[in-house]
């Protein structure tokens, strides 16, 4: 959220950018109409009628006199009492002939003294793709638990007092998941051709088309290439779409109102700010804009402003949809909550714009929601489609739910919430929204302990506490010893929000589990993590040498891994177990120089090439995913293991950085797949990733892991690694690798009881089992005959 301080656009600046951005399609500005904003004094000087207001100024009537004026009005219809904080009765919008020449008429008249500004109008579009039409279920909207609406819908599930705008193509007022969610102007009389509540337009009961000024919010045909007329309704219907209801789809707040602020198809700079000051004057707490591209406007910016600042509405755009870093507008605006797009996998979308101007993200592909089914395009009530025009509704009815629980809090605050979602790596789109982390009237900060070398040490562990101020809170910490029962302690308040409590030192070879609990005044709970209590934090202490290891491999020796499965698509950069050569780009790593282990020169590594200078990209991989399979892996009963990894990942680099998926799974069947870690984020540099494996299994009898990179961004530089996996718990083995008879010594009777239970003449249970694997591949086969003899010899 940028801050609320006024930034002016200097007159060179904006005719400069103008000019340099005229001839694209998405920044084409208007050749007959542009804005002029009077400065303060001259206003005051020169209240006359609109004309005489600028014609009386000798300097701006030598400037108009060289063109044709058709028109020449006020640009927001404002209340004689209404606060304007922004100036904005002095904005003018100045009609001409179509010229060619707009630029220089903006530029002469920016160099006048009573100009406080002069800019184009630029011409918008809405931030969509293509879509796949079908029929839809709550089940299909991946979204919704992905950001825990359903969760956050036990605690709100909206209100009819907070009001939705929905800034776009207009709303099919007779939807079935819609209809009842629309708002109705309450001081309006419908069809009485009067302006009831003197707010400037006639039977405004849904609200109110302004590239046509009348109140018809129905779509038109015909007009968008894609088909996407009906872009409002799909907004609208994410945002605040009926529920319950056993049709279609549910929207994230399901009682609030949806207002309707129509600007396509003829969608100009002065129907978007007009847009935005009516939602803002006629009740709307949130306002939703999934439309923009061009330049910064000065007039949306004062009219976001006052829409923020003076009527107190959050105000969310787009980020857009160029895959970009280069800030779009409005969404880069001051006082704006912007939104990008996230996919299925907690990634950035591919097509979503990026970067420090983004506030924010939120599920933005494959979202079902409503269309109007009189589109010719498809005939449908509901469709899935992508872009942040879907991901900034679902933000904007999390907001509503938001308002609905705490109907005094400021847009502020709202957006603080919502900026404070989910880290889900380095997006360059700030956090994920988390509608449940929203609606929680406290939650919890915690950096996770890592593990202790130092067996002697007491162990700190603190929490910072963010609730409402005044707020009386319990907080608790519960941790357990390799699997003992929960211990609880209280943790003091150290500092106004900070709590900790210590965890007295703890033997060398332990495994703590540990989980925080907050309570407030009324009886709500947080945890952290959020998989708590079930799946708490974990840390060692002492080290690895204080374990038993079941499983090291650093990759030396072949030892039975797949390099590459029929599924892979990868065209290039495929595993390989080879001494990584290392590659750069700008002087930055891509792919490692060393292996991880401290002994030895291989890994496994996505690729291998000679290297020549940089060696940008060379070897990387390209087109799609590529994946590293481990042996099946015996687990000993009755143990509690950890399973331990070194990896590379690098994404970040190249024309489409953070676009490309790093995923780690495990199964303990062979079948089912559990995912460990998933991410976009790069690391470039080599990471420990620890997993307790009865966190995930009850009594896994064996595991199997698989590592997938994936290339899904054109002209990224995507190279991982990975080095010595291990598997180890605490306590001692109950067996000797190749003791199959238990009797301590591994000698020709073993050999005799391992061939007779490959034959099928003896039966091996228990702790002999995983005795007879003495190469530890998850099967009891020849190759355990081949190295037990070769060991018995030695």
């Amino acid at each position: 959220m940028r801050s609320n301080s006024r930034v002016k656009i200097g007159a060179l600046i904006l005719i400069i950018f103008t000019m340099s951005t005229l001839a694209q399609g998405p920044s084409q500005i208007e050749s007959d109409r542009l804005f002029l904003k009077l400065s303060e004094q001259a206003y005051d000087l020169n209240q006359r009628n609109d004309f005489d207001h600028l014609r009386n100024i000798p300097a701006i009537d030598a400037a108009l006199s060289q063109h044709t004026v058709t028109n020449l009005v006020r640009a927001f219809s404002m209340m004689s009492d209404q606060v304007d904080p922004y100036g904005l009765q002095r904005v003018f919008v100045i009609e001409v002939m179509p010229t060619n020449e707009i630029e220089n008429l903006i530029s002469q008249l920016n160099d006048v003294f009573e100009v406080e500004y002069a800019e184009p109008m630029y011409i918008r579009e809405l931030y969509d793709t293509q879509f796949t039409p079908n029929d839809p279920y709550f089940s299909q909207s991946w979204h919704h638990p992905v950001v825990q609406t359903p969760e956050a819908w036990d605690i709100q599930t909206g209100s009819e007092d907070i009001i939705v705008a929905i800034v776009d193509t207009g709303v099919d007022t007779d939807h079935p998941d819609l209809y009842d969610n629309l708002w109705t102007n309450p001081n309006e009389i419908p069809n009485n051709g009067i302006d009831d509540d003197l707010n400037g337009h006639i039977d405004d009961i849904y609200g109110w088309d302004f590239t046509q000024n009348d109140n018809d919010v129905n779509h038109q045909w015909n007009w968008h290439p894609n088909g996407a007329e009906d872009h409002g309704s799909h907004c609208a219907g994410i945002a605040a779409g009926v529920t319950n209801n056993e049709l279609g789809i549910a929207g994230a707040s399901h009682n609030s109102k949806i207002m309707t602020c129509k600007i396509f198809p003829y969608t100009s700079d002065a129907a978007a700010a007009n847009a935005i000051l009516y939602a803002a004057n006629n009740g709307a707490q949130i306002i939703s804009n999934s439309w923009g591209g061009g330049g910064s406007s000065n007039t949306i910016q004062d009219a976001i402003l006052h829409a923020r600042n003076v009527r107190d509405a959050v105000v969310l755009f787009a980020a857009g949809n160029d895959g970009s870093s280069s800030p779009h507008y409005p969404g880069a605006n001051e006082g704006v909550l912007c939104v990008g797009a996230t996919n299925s996998s907690d990634g950035r979308a591919g097509f979503s714009n990026y970067g420090t101007w983004v506030d924010m993200c939120s599920p933005g592909t494959g979202i079902w929601s409503c269309v109007d089914r009189d589109n010719p395009s498809h005939n449908n009530w509901y469709a899935a489609w992508d872009g942040t025009s879907m991901a900034t509704p679902l933000a904007a009815g999390i907001a509503a739910l938001v308002r609905s629980q705490f109907p005094n809090m400021s847009a502020e605050d709202v957006e603080s919430r919502l900026m404070d979602g989910d880290d889900v790596g380095s997006l360059q789109m700030g956090m994920r929204v988390n509608a449940l982390k929203a609606l929680t009237a406290f939650n919890i900060s915690h950096t996770p302990q890592g593990n202790i070398l130092d067996p002697s040490e007491d162990i700190i562990i603190s929490a910072e506490i963010f609730a409402d101020l005044g707020a009386t809170m319990t907080t608790t910490l519960y941790y357990s010893n390799s699997g003992s029962n929960m211990t609880s302690l209280n943790m003091a308040e150290d500092s106004p929000g900070v709590f900790s409590a210590t965890i007295p030192a703890q033997a060398g070879g332990s495994i703590i589990e540990y989980y925080i609990q907050a309570q407030d005044g009324e009886g709500n709970l947080v945890f952290h993590p959020l998989t708590a209590p079930e799946v708490p934090h974990f840390f060692t202490t002492g080290g690895v040498g204080f374990f038993t290891t079941h499983v090291f491999d650093d990759a030396e020796i072949e030892s039975g891994w797949t390099l590459g499965l029929a599924s892979d698509d990868a065209t290039a950069g495929q595993w390989v177990r080879e001494d990584p050569i290392g590659t750069l780009d700008d002087g930055e790593p891509v792919q490692p120089e060393d292996d991880h282990s401290q002994t030895g020169q291989l890994c496994f590594v996505t690729g291998n090439a000679e290297f020549t200078g940089d060696n940008s990209g060379a070897a990387d991989i390209d087109g799609g995913a590529t994946t590293l399979l481990s042996p099946v892996y015996n687990i000993p009963p009755g143990s509690q293991p950890i399973l331990s990894y070194w990896r590379w990942y690098s994404n970040d680099l190249g024309q489409n950085p953070g676009s490309d998926i790093w995923q780690v799974e495990v199964s303990s069947n062979g079948g089912d797949w559990m995912i460990l870690e998933q991410t976009n984020e790069s690391d470039n540099s080599w990471s420990e990733k620890q997993f307790l494996l009865t966190n995930l299994f009850d009594v896994p009898g064996s595991i199997q892991i698989r590592f997938t990179a994936e290339d899904a961004g054109s002209g990224s530089l995507v190279e991982a690694a990975v080095d010595d996996l291990r598997i180890f718990y605490p306590g001692e083995l109950a067996f000797i690798p190749g003791d199959v008879n238990l009797d301590g010594q591994i000698n020709v009777q073993d050999l005799v009881l391992l061939v007779g239970h490959i034959l099928g003449n003896a039966s091996l249970t228990g702790s002999a089992v995983f005795a007879a694997d003495y190469n530890i591949d998850g099967d009891v086969n020849i190759q355990d005959v081949v190295t037990l003899v070769s060991a018995i010899l030695d």
